[in-house]
C-alpha cells in the first residue's frame, strides 16, 4: 500500500509467515462503539471493548487470523 508515492505497508504471503497473535498497529476510529458492534454484529472475533479514561479500544481478528487493535482517543 502506498500513499503520495510512499509505501506504508507491505502485504506477504508465505508458508512460513505466521498470523500476529497481538496486534502491532491499532485503527483509529471516530465512534469506537458503531466499529466494536459493527464489526461483532458482522461475526467477526473481536475481544472485549475497554474503556479506560483518555481512549477505549479493542483487538479484532482478520480473515488470515491476524490480530488488529482499534482505538478512540477523548
Amino acid at each position: 500500500m502506498h500513499a503520495n508515492g510512499s509505501y506504508f505497508m507491505h502485504l506477504f504471503i508465505g508458508d512460513t509467515i505466521q498470523p500476529l497473535q497481538q496486534p502491532y498497529f491499532y485503527l483509529d476510529t471516530a465512534n469506537i462503539e458503531l466499529a466494536y458492534y459493527s464489526l461483532l454484529n458482522k461475526g467477526v472475533h473481536v475481544s472485549e471493548l475497554i474503556h479506560y479514561s483518555d481512549h477505549s479500544g479493542f483487538v479484532f481478528t482478520d480473515l488470515d487470523g491476524n490480530k488488529v487493535g482499534m482505538s478512540h482517543f477523548n
